[in-house]
């Protein structure tokens, strides 16, 4: 597995990710609710913050480990904003079944240890799209979604782009 390296929270690089992502909702939109805002990609408890010593799995989360109540291949999985797929893997290593999205202005977003796959390579998704299943594929303790946001490939706290609570 190849090691992410975390940007900096206040780095400028980050700030203008932040800062040019585009608004998603539409007046004349059928489904407001599909691209209202950033949402979380699962509801749960979240298990494993972002940033924290993560021994023997990384030296440091490079994402946030979600687990919902349900069990593995139950609970949907939707992209947290609007983007294009730009990788499905298929894995029993590291980050398992995953699916990257672009969002465009270097942001994308990891979804790992998923059951199974819904999307493929080169889809819009928007986030009433169900990219998968959470499972625990990979390296796993257990059924949880590892969500990652990466900004010019490096890890970001995703809680510097949703609010509340997953």
């Amino acid at each position: 597995q190849v090691e992410v390296p975390i940007i900096d929270p206040s780095s400028p690089e980050l700030l203008a990710a932040i800062a040019a992502m585009p608004p998603t909702a539409a007046a004349n939109q059928q489904t407001p609710q599909a691209n209202a805002g950033p949402i979380w990609p699962i509801h749960g408890e979240v298990t494993t913050e972002f940033g924290v010593r993560h021994w023997p799995y990384q030296r440091v989360h490079t994402g946030m480990d979600i687990s919902s109540p349900n069990p593995s291949g139950v609970t949907p999985v939707k992209p947290f904003r609007p983007g294009r797929v730009i990788d499905t893997v298929l894995s029993r290593q590291g980050l398992g079944n995953h699916v990257i999205i672009d969002h465009g202005n270097g942001l994308t977003s990891v979804y790992a240890h998923l059951a199974s796959i819904s999307v493929k390579v080169g889809q819009d998704v928007d986030t009433s799209t169900v990219v998968g299943m959470e499972g625990s594929t990979g390296v796993s303790t257990g059924t949880h979604l590892h969500f990652e946001i990466r900004v010019n490939g490096k890890a970001a706290d995703p809680r510097q782009f949703i609010s509340g609570q997953p």
